[in-house]
């Protein structure tokens, strides 16, 4: 008997010790019960993610080190677990009313605090500091370690030096993807968010942030020799020096030397949520909201904020074919481009670079040869607003001059070019940016920047960002695949947020035919494409980036892209598959639009318009022509009604597309 109580006495004793020693295991449920987020306590901290039990995400270390040596990793007390359940407003998306629902569970430690979301479609979490005075962060540890050596879709920074991960970060953030096994990954090379790894049974997951305010952007690698994929955050800056941008002088401030820390922070800093998104389908990445729901909300009225569209002279180098005058930087070009827009019901016109002295950078030297008040009184006159382009260094140096001065006029916003970097300054000059634009009620567009992460819910003025390789490439880039590129982005870079891919060129070309003309470009693939391009891209201020008089000619294309709105009420997939097909349907007010575009081997494309309430609808149609495979320009433009099975047939061309309205009847 006493035998017995000793070896039970014993035995007690090893349990308790091996609980005491084994790491603390804290578990979070999405509401549906089939997402689950896994918090190892310790050091380090770890997270992973499993969906239907399936581990996605392997144990990922995760921290932070500070300036006076705290860790933020350790043992703490997780919270009680909430659930939300609510509908978000989103008045400037791609639909009007989100559903959201999380569950969200904080574990306390001493000096911080480890927030974690879990959606339905995805994890979240972010650290929250709990210090009563400024800090620094030295550096923050995140590790993305994936179960097998699954493929991803890498956009490696689209930086010419590769001799440094240092040399990398002066970078714009457009490239197209490199689609390989993860153990294939350059390891000299860094890349970009959002990167979406495919995973078995047709999963896809996809890594982002959110909430992006002034913490630095997170760039990704993999190191020879790490088994995961690691981030990467540009020190702050501590020299810079004026970098000119071809003829555009002093645009912007480019970093010479570093800082041993990568952030300063403010007592309470809340840093960026860290997103792995999971997808049961490629379609689904085309309609998620968890950067926009996982970003701080507006505050404030900014019902004055009007999205749209704008004609737009420089892809086509400032030439009108066809006006009957030559175009150029000068007042009767632009009050031309006014007229073109005020036939077309375009909210807006933007005048590029050159509007002001590109030698001195100083944006009150506007260039004799045009006299932009009269541009703008005229604009006003016929409805439509003019928006200017600006580098960031002239813009920062005189801001509120700049924003007082220029509103005053008339001017309705600004396009911000030539950041080229994504340290926490630079992030904090787009937000500041944004700030001191709505203090005067001006829109933004923003170039030359990383990726939006949900700058624009919380300044709705911020109608778009570029960091996309948009159509601007095909003035000077002979070896790009747009075609394809416009089949992967949307399942990636779209994620994050609105994209300035400037589309709508009337000048089309089949693969064979197309070449770079700097002052004449082309696009690659069909005229309907260009179209399609519309529905597909979500961008709240999207240009018409051909000469505004080609679209004089082209009138019955021009007045269907004019059709289509920069804003929606709902937002459907469809048939789509990344790398390949993009169809999706989005909905304003009682009209449906829906965009198909495809890669270069062309298809039949049977819709799927099951989305249609009751009742009888027709569609008026924009597709490719029965010889678009050679003619590239060559299009159909027809009304034929939807059938009661709401299946509907469309053929697409190499690189082609299609594009419905659809009414009901």
């Amino acid at each position: 008997m006493k035998r017995t109580l000793l070896y039970l006495l014993l035995s007690c004793a090893s349990l308790a010790f091996i609980s005491c020693t084994r790491p603390a295991e804290v578990s979070l449920m999405s509401p549906d019960k089939t997402l689950e987020m896994r918090i190892v306590q310790g050091s380090p901290l770890t997270v992973s993610v499993y969906k239907s039990g399936e581990q996605l995400l392997a144990p990922s270390p995760i921290g932070m080190t500070l300036d006076d040596g705290t860790v933020y990793e350790g043992t703490g007390k997780a919270g009680r677990v909430s659930l939300t359940d609510r509908t978000v407003e989103a008045p400037i998306y791609k639909k009007s009313l989100i559903h959201e629902r999380f569950r969200e569970r904080t574990i306390s430690f001493g000096t911080f605090d480890l927030v974690c979301r879990a959606y339905d479609n995805g994890a979240a979490w972010r650290f929250v500091s709990r210090s009563g005075k400024p800090f620094k962060v030295v550096s923050e540890k995140m590790e993305y370690n994936f179960p097998e050596d699954w493929t991803a879709w890498i956009p490696y920074n689209n930086a010419s030096k590769r001799d440094s991960y240092l040399a990398q970060l002066d970078c714009s953030f457009e490239n197209t993807y490199v689609h390989v096994p993860l153990s294939k990954w350059d390891p000299k090379r860094l890349a970009f968010f959002p990167l979406v790894v495919d995973a078995p049974g047709d999963r896809k997951i996809c890594i982002s942030e959110a909430d992006l305010l002034h913490y630095p952007n997170m760039c990704l690698s993999r190191p020879e020799g790490a088994g995961g994929i690691q981030g990467f955050l540009a020190p702050y800056p501590a020299e810079t020096v004026l970098a000119d941008h071809g003829i555009n002088k002093k645009s912007a401030q480019r970093v010479v030397r570093h800082s041993d820390y990568i952030a300063e922070c403010a007592p309470g800093e809340k840093f960026p949520w860290r997103i792995v998104e999971v997808e049961d389908s490629d379609a689904g990445l085309l309609d998620s909201d968890l950067v926009y729901l996982l970003s701080t909300p507006s505050d404030g009225d900014f019902s004055w904020v009007v999205p749209g569209k704008s004609a737009w002279d420089w892809w086509a180098g400032y030439h009108l074919p066809g006006a009957g005058f030559e175009g150029g930087i000068n007042t009767q070009s632009y009050c031309y481009d006014i007229d073109v827009a005020e036939k077309l019901g375009l909210e807006y016109i933007l005048i590029d670079a050159g509007w002001y002295d590109r030698g001195s950078g100083d944006l009150f030297q506007v260039v004799p040869e045009l006299d932009l008040q009269a541009v703008v009184d005229y604009g006003r006159s016929k409805g439509v607003g003019v928006i200017l382009w600006a580098g960031s260094y002239p813009f920062e140096k005189d801001m509120e001059k700049v924003c007082s001065h220029y509103s005053k006029m008339g001017i309705r916003g600004f396009k911000v070019d030539y950041f080229d970097r994504g340290d926490q300054y630079a992030v904090d000059l787009v937000r500041r940016i944004a700030q001191m634009c709505a203090q005067y009620r001006l829109v933004v567009d923003y170039h030359g920047v990383p990726k939006p992460a949900g700058l624009h819910r919380t300044w709705p003025n911020v109608l778009n960002f570029e960091a996309v390789f948009g159509m601007e490439q095909l003035k000077w880039n002979k070896g790009c695949d747009m075609v394809t590129y416009d089949v992967t982005f949307p399942f990636a870079r779209l994620v994050a947020g609105p994209a300035d891919y400037t589309q709508g060129a009337m000048i089309n070309a089949t693969r064979e035919q197309y070449k770079p003309v700097y002052e004449a470009p082309m696009s690659q693939g069909t005229r309907c494409r260009q179209v399609a391009e519309y529905v597909v891209f979500h961008s709240p201020l999207v240009m018409l980036c051909d000469a505004p008089s080609n679209y004089m000619t082209n009138l019955e294309t021009a007045r269907f892209i004019a059709s289509i709105p920069t804003v929606w009420d709902e937002t459907v997939p469809l048939d789509s598959k990344m790398g390949e097909l993009v169809s999706i349907a989005r909905r304003k007010g009682d009209e449906w639009f829906v965009g198909a575009i495809c890669g270069w081997e062309g298809r039949e494309l049977d819709l799927d318009l099951s989305f249609l309430g009751e009742g009888e609808y027709e569609a008026e149609i924009m597709r490719d022509g029965s010889d678009a495979g050679e003619n590239a320009s060559s299009y159909v433009h027809e009304t034929r009604k939807i059938g009661a099975d709401r299946s509907f047939r469309v053929r697409l061309a190499p690189g082609g597309g299609a594009a419905l309205r659809i009414r009901k009847i």
